[in-house]
């Protein structure tokens, strides 16, 4: 799962991975934040309600059957919760999320990419976007067997 930072990926995995979310303002910002806190590997699934970026090395993590069968999928999938790109920290961390997501794909043995979209992520003109595009492309080696594969997530947009 890629996308650009702030776009709520680590929310949706967390939801992936079976753990209930509940509707909630902190500090007047409207989030979905877990029902308990998590814990054990799953204690790296950090939701910020500011949409800060947080996650800094993609983490691995078995989507719950559960979850899988609502979308006809009876096989078992693992999600990789990737850095978002264009990261607000600055250069360095940019290219590192970039170097780390790269390996994070490199390590799979097949790779469906969700791209997941933020209302707020598309900025003047959809640069981000576009900007996202040319990422996705150049990502993997194996982008060629992965590009009829691609699926979108699109997250805070309104009705």
């Amino acid at each position: 799962m890629i996308g650009l930072s702030k776009a709520g990926k680590s929310t949706i995995a967390t939801v992936a991975t079976g753990h209930p979310v509940r509707s909630t303002k902190i500090n007047g910002i409207p989030t979905l934040q877990p029902v308990k806190k998590l814990t054990g590997e799953f204690e790296r699934l950090i939701n910020s309600p500011e949409m800060r970026s947080i996650t800094r090395v993609p983490a691995f993590f078995n989507i719950k059957q559960e979850f899988l069968a609502k979308a006809n999928i009876h096989e078992p999938w693992s999600l990789i919760d990737c850095p978002g790109f264009e990261d607000s920290a600055g250069v360095e961390v940019e290219v590192s999320n970039r170097i780390s997501t790269i390996e994070a794909m490199q390590q799979a043995s097949n790779i469906k990419l969700v791209v997941v979209i933020n209302a707020n992520n598309i900025g003047a003109k959809g640069e981000p976007l576009r900007n996202l595009a040319e990422t996705v492309s150049c990502l993997s080696e194996k982008y060629e067997s992965i590009k009829e594969g691609i699926s979108f997530v699109f997250n805070q947009f309104s009705e």
